[in-house]
């Protein structure tokens, strides 16, 4: 009786373990996304345009060691779109070799939040 009783208390005990290892894997995948962008985003100042025709137009340029923005464009870097209430509007957008990226959009609120300075940049410090 003893032996039988071990079994079955080894099998719950696997049992448990199993579906707390199922419960946290679908916990990750729900909400390590939106922890992970949060973690890594950080603000930096763009230009963004709403041209006329339903676009929205984002532009990226390198600043100088004072901090003063130049003309030169940032290839590469990361951003995502949301709307005003936060819901986030296609993937993940990246600037061209001109430093731009361009969406077409129906009229509303929207910004990007830049979870990417693009490769050999850093974020500005605050």
């Amino acid at each position: 009786m003893r032996k039988l009783l071990n079994n079955k208390n080894r099998t719950l005990h696997k049992a448990m373990c199993v579906l707390f290892a199922l419960v946290m894997v679908f916990s990750a995948i729900m909400t390590g996304t939106l922890t992970w962008n949060a973690a890594l985003s950080h603000r930096n100042e763009f230009v963004g345009t709403a041209p006329v025709d339903g676009s929205a137009l984002l532009q990226k340029y390198e600043r100088d060691l004072d901090g003063n923005a130049t003309t030169n464009p940032i290839e590469g870097a990361e951003f995502y779109l949301f709307t005003s209430e936060g819901e986030q509007i296609g993937g993940r957008f990246l600037t061209d070799e001109n430093g731009i990226i361009e969406v077409r959009l129906e009229v509303g609120e929207y910004y990007f939040e830049e979870t990417n300075p693009g490769s050999g940049w850093t974020f500005d410090i605050d």
